[in-house]
């Protein structure tokens, strides 16, 4: 009887959640703690310190992104319990050509963001390059 309740998904569940939290509690007391320093926080890519920028994060992108593969993975999911007769095949073809124009739509607007935001990220980069102080001064020389 407490096997069986043991091992029910919800306090299995439970427990494991307790056992990962005493485990993260644990490192964190274990842990060296860590020096202050004021660039810790800032951006850092190859070796440049990149200047901040007033960025703000558009996660729609990721949502779009995110319903694809739920449907691809519905889609798997509803494929792979069809029974094996001859009838669930004609079925099976015609969800996977539903889910293929789904997925064609969710990727061709991604696709033509992409491109967009490409051709804007190029334009903002020259825009850069054009009014660094290297640039005038080698403008100023001329």
């Amino acid at each position: 009887m407490i096997k069986d309740t043991l091992l029910s998904p919800p306090v299995a569940a439970c427990i494991f959640l307790a056992l990962a939290y005493g485990l993260y509690r644990l490192g964190g007391v274990l842990a060296a703690p860590g020096e202050e320093h004021p660039g810790k926080y800032q951006p850092y890519a190859s070796g440049e310190d990149l200047p901040l920028l007033g960025a703000q994060l558009a996660y729609h992108d990721f949502f779009h992104l995110a319903l694809m593969f739920a449907i691809l993975h519905l889609a798997t999911l509803v494929v792979t319990t069809l029974p094996p007769e001859g009838a669930s095949h004609r079925l099976a073809v015609a969800y996977l050509v539903g889910i293929g124009i789904s997925v064609l739509v969710l990727t061709k607007r991604e696709l033509a963001r992409s491109e967009t935001s490409q051709s804007e990220a190029d334009r903002v980069l020259s825009a850069r390059e054009e009014s660094s102080p290297q640039r005038q001064r080698k403008n100023h020389r001329c």
